[in-house]
């Protein structure tokens, strides 16, 4: 039987499991330079942006490991642009882009620059209509232009 085979369907399984790590639905992975990435954007956040342990030597582990150019000590809001750029090379197509931007205040200027039909509303979802149902702490608790 085929792995994505409907018939194969368990519960709120959609039928489509991830045989390289058990059958789980939604399995998070961490990869190690993520949590490279993770622990320079804490350190240049503390001022700590070069020499030993820095900001700048996390992301020169990465670089020298992919065979890249290593960057120099910057200012604070350049190695945060930095790690910024690190995240999306390294991180490319593993869906993180989108909450780096968020978390990071940087959505809108990004936005703006790649899109002509962005607008403020598309920063948040909708508050899904059965939570709104469920708790009635948040009747009329919609975000804006929803």
């Amino acid at each position: 039987m085929l792995e994505n085979d409907p018939r194969n369907v368990r519960g709120a399984d959609n039928g489509y499991t991830i045989v390289r790590y058990g059958p789980f639905d939604n399995i998070q992975l961490f990869r190690l330079a993520e949590m490279y990435l993770i622990r320079a954007e804490a350190r240049a956040q503390q001022d700590k942006i070069s020499g030993n342990q820095s900001a700048q030597s996390d992301i020169n582990l990465l670089r020298e490991r992919a065979g890249v150019p290593l960057i120099q000590g910057t200012s604070k809001n350049q190695m945060l642009l930095a790690i910024e750029n690190e995240r999306r090379m390294e991180l490319c197509f593993e869906g993180h882009r989108w909450y780096d931007l968020v978390r990071t205040g940087r959505d809108q200027v990004v936005m703006d620059e790649f899109t002509n039909n962005w607008t403020s509303k598309d920063q948040l979802w909708p508050v899904p209509l059965r939570e709104i149902r469920n708790n009635p702490e948040l009747k009329n608790a919609q975000n804006p232009g929803y």
